[in-house]
Order: C-alpha cells, then structure tokens, then sequence
C-alpha cells in the first residue's frame, strides 16, 4: 500500500540521518552502533566505549523531528 511505502521511506530517510550524524560524531561510533526505525521509533544497538557514547547516540538520535521515541539498547563495553 502506498501507506507502508511512504512510512518506510520516513523510516529509511531517519535511519540515514542518525547514522549520517554519527558518522560526523566526534564521540559516536557509526560502525559499533547501528539504528532500527519505525514509526518514529528509534532502537539503537550495538557497543559503545563508554556511558558518555551510549548517551550522546541517543542525544543525537532524539535530535531529529521524525524521531518519536528512542530505545536505548546500546552495551557499554568493559574496558577492564
């Protein structure tokens, strides 16, 4: 339906932005920390070095208007 295909374009098209951003991040991993969306919702996952990581991926996430809710689901690594 053209419902489901407008709406996963919206997804795909934050997916990118968030990803775009942290790429651009001096403190965000866009190669440990991957990004799921829909309907607005943003899931990231993956590693992070450190709590300050974890937390400014989901600063940058929730920055976009698209962007309803984010789910944290991101690991901090022990560095021990």
């Amino acid at each position: 339906s053209k419902l489901l295909s407008w709406n996963h374009g919206i997804n795909s098209k934050t997916t990118f932005k968030i990803k775009s951003a942290f790429y651009r991040s001096p403190i965000v991993s866009a190669w440990r920390i991957g990004v799921k969306t829909k309907h607005g919702i943003v899931t990231l996952y993956g590693k992070a070095k450190s709590e300050e990581e974890k937390y400014e991926a989901q600063r940058i996430a929730g920055s976009f208007k698209s962007v309803r809710r984010v789910i944290n689901k991101i690991e901090v690594m022990d560095n021990k």
